[in-house]
């Protein structure tokens, strides 16, 4: 009950953050320009293929964005203004305020993800029906990947869920600036190291297993529940161990 609590006052704080909404608007003006993505270079299949990727590419961006930044700067809020002492002097623990902050962010990022990937997927519809500006290539309907996107939209959520989760564990100790960039710099190794060919290391989260682009562009590359469960099984492990660490972190750390 603690928890929910907690992710409540979360969820409600970072609604009122225009920093929330304007990232969504972002995302939203993004989408529109993948219309024209191409428009010189590719035919319309392709331009097609290209705003379905792209769709999910803004989703994924905009939960890294807002789940690292919500995540650090609601817990460095707290620990800077000290209310975190008020917190945790009631019958409330670390872990239930680490995971409370984490869920709250996390739900109030999934909030505006699904505003996008609803508008992606209105989008790629409107596109198969009428074609792009100053065009008359239409597609059948059996043509369009509807599911393999929104699987990819999906996937994006839980990559937000644990990025959001690696930020507020990082700053139960560190500071709002440090945590967010270490989260970034975390998502950018992953996949540096992926294109390589080297495995990531084990603090380092598995971000390249929620890309399906290659599905998206190919039905080749078909996605299976398999697959799906080992993404969700690695969201799950890498969340739960990141909140673990915060929580002791957050112990450990001298608060008076």
């Amino acid at each position: 009950m603690t928890v929910l609590v907690i992710a409540r006052l979360a969820f409600l704080s970072y609604l009122r953050q225009p920093m929330l909404w304007l990232t969504t608007a972002v995302g939203l003006a993004f989408l529109a320009l993948s219309m024209v993505f191409g428009m010189f270079n590719f035919f319309d299949a392709d331009r097609l293929r290209l705003v379905c990727t792209a769709g999910v590419a803004i989703t994924t961006l905009n939960g890294l964005f807002l789940g690292s930044v919500g995540a650090a700067t609601s817990i460095g809020q707290e620990m800077r203004h000290r209310t975190i002492l008020v917190l945790l002097a009631k019958p409330i623990s670390a872990a239930d305020f680490m995971i409370g902050k984490a869920l709250g962010i996390w739900i109030a990022t999934l909030l505006s993800l699904a505003i996008i990937a609803i508008a992606h997927l209105l989008l790629v519809a409107y596109l198969a029906q009428h074609g792009f500006p100053g065009s008359r290539t239409f597609f059948p309907p059996d043509w369009i990947p509807y599911h393999r996107v929104a699987v990819g939209h999906v996937l994006a959520g839980l990559n937000a869920g644990v990025m959001t989760c690696l930020a507020a564990a990082v700053a139960a100790r560190t500071s709002t600036t440090t945590a967010i960039i270490a989260s970034f710099a975390a998502f950018i190794a992953a996949h540096v190291l992926a294109g390589l060919g080297q495995p990531s290391a084990l603090f380092l989260p598995a971000t390249t297993l929620f890309n399906i682009d290659d599905s998206i562009q190919s039905a080749r590359f078909p996605l299976n529940l398999g697959y799906f469960s080992l993404c969700l099984l690695h969201a799950v492990l890498y969340a739960s161990c990141s909140l673990v660490f915060g929580t002791i972190l957050m112990n450990r750390r001298d608060l008076v």
